[in-house]
């Protein structure tokens, strides 16, 4: 019985191998095989709504943020933030790169205390709320005076907003 079993097993395999586009499918022929030639092109047509610098090798990246928008207790909106930070002269930037994690958890408690979006349009981001509330979660893990400017390079919104 252990035979049988072998030998349809073996069979098997063979057949396998001789089917596969790999190795030219059956018979053994070169042909197209299984192969697939994309052609076509990705272009960026959205203009890039703000303008930030060169990240530069004083440049601290946070992975993005998703931080609520809410008014009286009630959630309105995420929105998902990019941030930089660039950081002053004589700052051990590789020190805050690998605590970036403890970093950017810092500034997820504090943006989730206090909303960072307009009061206008809670599908945008308040800059200057946002970057006093993000400082303050700098300041939990690092001096903040190391940092020179908090830069957003992507806000997007989870929905639009409707009154």
């Amino acid at each position: 019985m252990r035979t049988w079993i072998r030998l349809c097993l073996i069979a098997l395999s063979a057949a396998a191998f001789a089917a596969s586009p790999a190795y030219g499918g059956p018979g053994g022929k070169k042909g197209a095989g299984n192969k697939i030639h994309a052609n076509f092109e990705i272009r960026d047509d959205q203009p890039q709504p703000m303008q930030v610098g060169e990240a530069g090798p004083r440049a601290v990246d946070v992975p993005t943020l998703a931080v609520p928008v809410f008014e009286d207790g009630r959630l309105l909106n995420y929105l998902f933030v990019s941030v930089r930070l660039q950081m002053a002269d004589g700052v051990d930037v590789w020190k805050l790169r690998d605590r970036v994690h403890y970093l950017r958890d810092a500034m997820l408690r504090e943006a989730h205390a206090v909303s960072v979006g307009r009061t206008d349009d809670p599908t945008r981001i308040d800059e200057d709320k946002a970057r006093e509330v993000l400082r303050r979660g700098v300041a939990r893990v690092t001096d903040p005076d190391q940092i020179v400017q908090i830069e957003f390079l992507s806000v997007d919104s989870k929905r639009e907003f409707v009154f």
